[in-house]
């Protein structure tokens, strides 16, 4: 899947990967579960917003506005990364790499609500993983995207998919992204 990103950039996304997070979650429990474009179909609309996203933090002119996270030479979080972005996978397809893919992604999701319990005050959200390339170099995109509208529930809880609509009406505005 090609999309067209700025209006002359091109980004393929490979997969993507969705739990929610909180700093009440309980990793034993049913309710932190992890979704992936292996298990459920995600609409063109969905990736668009993501398009919007990785452009805006990749594009955005004023760098000094998006914070960028560290790694712990102590933790593994950069070898992760690294393995990632090595994983051959494609939306349309199910090769043997999701199943690493989809692991690591719920390891991140875990070290997230790990902080998550630590910090002051954070926000519940829903924590997306993406794997895909920019201009043909390997990309992965972690974001922790905080709906604005906590009445409308952005993931259908029984299919666990995603819901266009309300995705794209409760999310802030790519601009309005903080950090990368």
């Amino acid at each position: 899947l090609w999309l067209l990103i700025n209006h002359n950039v091109t980004a393929e996304i490979n997969a993507l990967s969705f739990s929610p997070v909180g700093r009440d979650l309980d990793r034993e429990s049913d309710e932190f579960w992890q979704s992936s474009t292996r298990d459920v179909q995600v609409d063109d609309r969905i990736i668009n917003i993501f398009e919007r996203y990785i452009s805006t933090i990749i594009t955005k002119p004023d760098t000094n506005q998006v914070s960028v996270g560290r790694f712990d030479d102590e933790d593994q979080s950069k070898q992760y990364l690294n393995e990632m972005l090595t994983l051959e996978l494609a939306m349309d397809e199910n090769p043997g790499g999701y199943d690493r893919f989809e692991e690591l992604s719920k390891t991140f999701a875990s070290k997230l609500i790990n902080q998550m319990k630590i910090t002051t005050s954070p926000n519940d959200g829903i924590f997306f993983v993406i794997q895909g390339t920019w201009y043909g170099e390997p990309l992965i995109s972690m974001m922790k995207l905080e709906p604005q509208d906590y009445e409308r529930s952005v993931i259908d809880e029984d299919a666990r998919e995603l819901r266009y609509e309300e995705l794209d009406d409760a999310l802030p505005d790519p601009d309005d992204f903080q950090k990368g």
